[in-house]
């Protein structure tokens, strides 16, 4: 198999799963985890321009709008894991920004440009009539601008040219600026339990898989220092909890929630779970 690392170059690697037409592979060298073959850069990025977050293929969200409840809770909480590495609040630029629910947390810390990068054109259209959008790609787009965060949440993954996109970040932040990266884990016990069948396996659009010591290394080998790294995690309700576990075949966990479950929420609307993605606050070297 003619698989090259994207990351190191080494066509020394290992087929993990067999995924349809898919394989994930492992790189032998560096440990970066990635989906082959790798469609042409225009067709991934077409997968994200229309329907994205009202899908009905097999790719995106059905309904990206029906949990911004807990989102915005989750968004609350990261906020809260940044806040102490933010030295100036100037500007941020979140990558990805969907309907731009994290930019709508940072208005509460009195940012004065808020600005995001969009690519699905329904999104786009909406939120840019709150926020000033980008619809290029992080690897190519010309912001004009020097930003004190820049966050990509759910991202990585999909960024089929990484080191543009980190030669890029790097540019854009400014001499005191962090940015900041949620990403699946690939080596979270979700995965290594349900192997191919791993929710976070969606060959087309996640092309990329990273480890904590991958990203580490990642974010150094492209001038960045890591400042920290923890687990993922979403704070959800107890209706979230139930529709996940009966989408993911969890039957006898939906079993136990549906009779224990009322005991985690005592006096709390939300808990917080593992989303089996990692967590990373970095900043220019």
């Amino acid at each position: 198999m003619n698989a090259v690392c994207r990351l190191c170059a080494s066509t020394e690697n290992d087929v993990q799963y067999n995924i349809a037409k898919y394989h994930i592979i492992k790189c032998r060298n560096c440990g970066f985890v990635f989906s082959f073959p790798l469609p042409a850069t225009s067709d991934i990025y077409n997968i994200y321009k229309h329907k994205y977050f009202s899908s009905t293929r097999s790719v995106g969200y059905p309904d990206y709008t029906e949990n911004r409840t807990i989102r915005m809770a989750t968004f609350e909480f990261y906020l809260s894991l940044i806040r102490p590495y933010l030295q100036n609040k100037s500007s941020a630029l979140d990558i990805g920004c969907a309907d731009g629910g994290f930019l709508d947390v940072l208005k509460t810390e009195k940012f004065e440009n808020l600005e995001g990068i969009e690519l699905n054109q329904e999104m786009f259209e909406a939120t840019g009539q709150r926020f000033k959008l980008f619809d290029q790609p992080i690897e190519t787009v010309e912001t004009g601008r020097k930003y004190d965060l820049i966050t990509l949440f759910d991202v990585l993954e999909h960024i089929p040219d990484l080191e543009a996109a980190a030669t890029n970040i790097h540019r854009f932040l400014d001499e005191k600026g962090i940015v900041v990266i949620l990403t699946p884990d690939y080596n979270n016990l979700q995965r290594k339990i349900k192997g191919r069948n791993w929710f976070q396996f969606k060959p087309e659009e996640h092309i990329n898989y990273f480890t904590r010591k991958r990203i580490t290394s990642f974010l150094k080998e492209n001038n960045f220092e890591v400042l920290h790294v923890s687990n993922g995690v979403s704070l959800v309700n107890k209706e979230f909890i139930k529709d996940r576990l009966n989408r993911y075949n969890y039957s006898f966990l939906e079993f136990l929630f549906s009779v224990f479950g009322s005991l985690f929420f005592i006096n709390r609307k939300f808990i917080k779970v593992s989303n089996s993605s990692i967590f990373v606050i970095a900043r220019r070297a």
